[in-house]
């Protein structure tokens, strides 16, 4: 598989502008270090989630992640491993489903406290206070591909 993007698959036009406005809602590619499949989605809250996909080979093939055996340190840490297929899997990696490959997919997302989910700004006037403290900081593109390069290395040492 080689890079590939899709955009114009979320409906962005009340979340108001920010880096979303020029960036894919999909890329899928092939990690030329470790060969592993790669896909970055953005769920339908406008956070991106990133995944790497291991062969049936791998020691974690089959596992869930609350049974992983290894501490994979990345993004507020791994929220969902499975196959694209069936009622349970979340929305952000469905586009997945047309990979040839059989392969178990590790993820995270950017959907977490102090992340910014862009979709969630319609909901802002539903909040009557914020801490003064409370920054949140979008998950940009780049800085979750760096996420995914670096789960597809610590997925490669614990082959």
């Amino acid at each position: 598989m080689s890079y590939k993007e899709y955009r114009d698959v979320i409906d962005k036009s009340d979340w108001g502008h920010g880096p979303w406005d020029s960036e894919p809602d999909k890329i899928e590619w092939v990690d030329p270090e470790t060969g592993y499949d790669c896909i970055i989605r953005r769920s339908p809250l406008g956070a991106l989630c990133g995944y790497v996909g291991i062969p049936e080979s791998h020691a974690l093939f089959g596992l869930d992640y609350d049974d992983l055996n290894i501490d994979l340190e990345v993004h507020g840490g791994i929220t969902w491993t499975g196959k694209p297929d069936g009622d349970e899997v979340p929305i952000d990696i469905r586009l997945a489903t047309e990979h040839p490959k059989q392969l178990w997919w590790i993820g995270f997302d950017c959907a977490h406290a102090f992340d910014l989910a862009p979709a969630m700004r319609r909901y802002t006037d539903m909040v009557t206070t914020w801490p003064d403290d409370w920054t949140q900081v979008y998950r940009d593109m780049e800085y979750v591909r760096s996420e995914v390069l670096e789960l597809a290395k610590q997925l490669d040492k614990a082959r």
